[in-house]
């Protein structure tokens, strides 16, 4: 007689079902080879999905920082920095979490690795739940910045930025006057220079 253990693993966006076969009382040689072949070839999946854990998460870190494996990142919000954020890591990776590589030989075995993964899953939901939490905190300061700095260069424009209408204007009453008064000063030279002909 067989019995099938079925395990479910939920990640992050992805569930797996896999139906693992333990022999209870069976007679047969050949059908209890085929099921402990089931279970190594599970055993060796399980054990596959584990390492690609450990890779996915070393490839998780930016700029030399890894918050998946312990790192902690530094966010400084003005120029003299001395408002600063720190966000915090935690080590996740599956020696970190207590989950150690498949080798079942009995029932108690793949109940033991089921209670690993479910005391995962729990650390796993906490740290997504905090780090989310630090990003709203994060995404909320930038967008002040932001908004502060656009309010910042739209005064300094109105400071420094001038009307191309009105300077223009002002520059052709400037040059207007110039000319008006060499003019004025060309004709009051003549006018002298007329009343003085009278004389000679």
């Amino acid at each position: 007689m067989t019995k099938l253990i079925s395990i479910t693993i939920q990640g992050i966006g992805e569930t797996s079902a896999w139906t693992l076969p333990t022999t209870i009382e069976n007679d047969s040689t050949e059908e209890n080879d085929g099921n402990s072949q089931n279970l190594l070839a599970y055993q060796n999946q399980f054990n596959t999905a584990l390492k690609e854990y450990d890779k996915l998460l070393s490839d998780c870190s930016y700029q030399g920082i890894n918050l998946l494996k312990g790192g902690n990142l530094k966010v400084v919000f003005d120029e003299n920095r001395t408002h600063v954020f720190n966000v915090l890591g935690q080590d996740i990776t599956s020696k970190a979490l207590n989950i150690n590589e498949a080798l079942w030989q009995t029932q108690g075995d793949i109940d033991e690795a089921i209670n690993q993964l479910n005391t995962s899953i729990t650390t796993l939901r906490s740290l997504a739940a905090e780090l989310g939490n630090q990003y709203s905190i994060i995404t909320t300061r930038i967008n002040f910045t932001e908004a502060l700095t656009d309010v910042l260069e739209t005064g300094a424009d109105d400071l420094t930025l001038a009307d191309m209408n009105e300077a223009s204007a002002q520059y052709l009453s400037l040059q207007t006057r110039q000319q008006l008064a060499i003019n004025s000063l060309s004709l009051a030279s003549m006018s002298a220079r007329s009343i003085l002909s009278l004389f000679y």
